[in-house]
């Protein structure tokens, strides 16, 4: 009996752990939009729309090689790599209105610290990893 008790606490956390890699992560960013992973190679940042008990929807996001991003109450910011026409890959940096719903991007870095400027975005909200807050 002791045996099978250890085993089922063994499978028990061996199936958490199975979880997080297989599933991945999830970090709510607040007012709908969400940061997901599937704990190896892809992420985005979503909103979606509540349309029944089984079925939401993504009204808006940022689909795949999410680089980093930061969130407060009223914008996230964030950074992508993508590919050109010439198969080089790039950053192209986003900003989302929250309150709004707005996306701005992508865009070049230099077009990206003109718009924050001039949408007062907070100095404190850095495009970088969840793993480095």
């Amino acid at each position: 009996m002791k045996r099978f008790i250890y085993a089922f606490v063994y499978a028990f956390i061996l199936a958490g752990c199975m979880s997080c890699w297989i599933f991945g992560d999830r970090i709510d960013c607040g007012n709908g939009y969400s940061y997901g992973t599937n704990g190896s190679t892809s992420s985005w940042l979503t909103k979606e729309k509540y349309i029944s008990e089984k079925d939401t929807t993504v009204i808006l996001g940022i689909t795949s090689h999410l680089r980093g991003f930061d969130f407060n109450d009223e914008f996230i910011v964030a950074s992508q790599v993508r590919t050109d026409a010439l198969n080089r890959d790039y950053n192209a940096f986003w900003i989302i209105e929250k309150q709004t719903d707005v996306v701005h991007g992508p865009m070049s870095k230099d077009s990206f610290e003109l718009l924050r400027k001039e949408l007062d975005v907070p100095a404190e909200l850095k495009v970088q990893s969840p793993y480095e807050w």
